[in-house]
Parts: structure tokens; C-alpha cells; sequence
């Protein structure tokens, strides 16, 4: 079971870890120059969507000792994320941009990126968004196969410019 929840401060050094694995992931280590600290700092700016796993526990209340036994879950290691921004895009006005998805490994084809995928395009649709747009490595043909069965077209064309500052 997972539960997906809004990102909170409280998330930060979990979602830092999984940006470490994806930028790991990418073959990019050496380009993540963010840090948990100043996810702190720049917090207002921070939204999306954290999944983790969740497991289920018995609790059986001391009194009385007949009382039955509930489950309830409890929040495990997070496995996925979702993160997004608002931005003005001057073809299509209002957008969500999708600045990263990424599940571990071991959590993929459960269908958890498709589920912050749609979460996402949802949110977008409530908040006045026209369109989501974000990147992709035209290298990474399994995330392009996979965008493509969530009906999005794909430009090819394009090349990311980037300035570190």
C-alpha cells in the first residue's frame, strides 16, 4: 500500500535522498547542487506530491481487554515524488510545469507514475491551468513510451538551455 500525500517541510530530507537517487539515476550526480537545507529555505517554492509506502499495524487499546484489534497504517520510506510550478507559458497562458517525476526502481510499473501523473494534470485542471508541459531526455525511451500512453504529444525538436548561476 502507499499513501500520496501534498509535500511538507517534514518531507524535505526524504525527498532529498530520492532526488539524490534520481539525479544518480540520470548519470548526473555531479549536476545536483540543491541540499536539504536550502529546500528549507526556499520552501515556499516546494509543491507536489510525495508517495510512501505504508504498512498496517495492529492496536489493540489497553482497556477493555475484550476490545477489538484495529489496523491502521503507518507511513513508510518514500519510494516517489511529484514536483510542479506554476509558470505563464505565451502560447498557452496558465501551465503547470512538472519539474520532476521519479519512482525507485523497485516501486516502478505499480503504477504509481501514472497516478502522480494524473494527480497532477487534475491539480493543474483545478487550479486554471491550460497545459502541463515538462522535460524529457530523448534518451530515456521508456519515460517517452510511457508519457505517450497518457496521450501527450512530444516535441523532439527542442533543446533544453540551461544557466547555473
Amino acid at each position: 500500500m502507499f499513501a500520496i500525500t501534498p509535500i511538507k517541510q517534514s518531507d524535505f530530507v526524504d525527498l532529498y535522498t530520492l532526488f539524490q537517487e534520481f539525479a544518480a539515476f540520470s548519470g548526473e550526480s555531479e549536476l545536483l547542487t540543491n541540499s536539504p537545507e536550502a529546500m528549507v529555505r526556499e520552501a515556499d517554492l516546494i509543491t507536489g506530491l510525495i508517495v510512501r509506502e505504508t504498512r498496517l499495524y495492529s492496536v489493540r487499546p489497553p482497556f477493555p481487554k475484550k476490545a477489538p484489534c484495529r489496523a491502521e497504517p503507518t507511513e513508510g520510506r518514500a519510494v516517489a515524488y511529484i514536483s510542479w510550478a506554476f509558470m505563464y507559458n505565451t502560447w498557452h497562458g496558465k501551465t503547470l510545469y512538472i519539474d520532476d517525476l521519479y519512482v525507485i526502481g523497485e516501486f516502478r510499473r505499480q503504477g504509481l507514475g501514472k497516478t502522480l501523473s494524473i494527480r497532477a494534470f487534475e491539480y493543474a485542471k483545478a487550479n486554471g491551468c491550460h497545459s502541463v508541459r515538462w522535460l524529457v531526455k530523448r534518451s530515456n525511451i521508456k519515460a517517452i513510451a510511457f508519457y505517450r500512453t497518457l496521450g501527450v504529444s512530444i516535441d523532439t525538436e527542442r533543446c533544453i538551455c540551461l544557466k547555473i548561476l
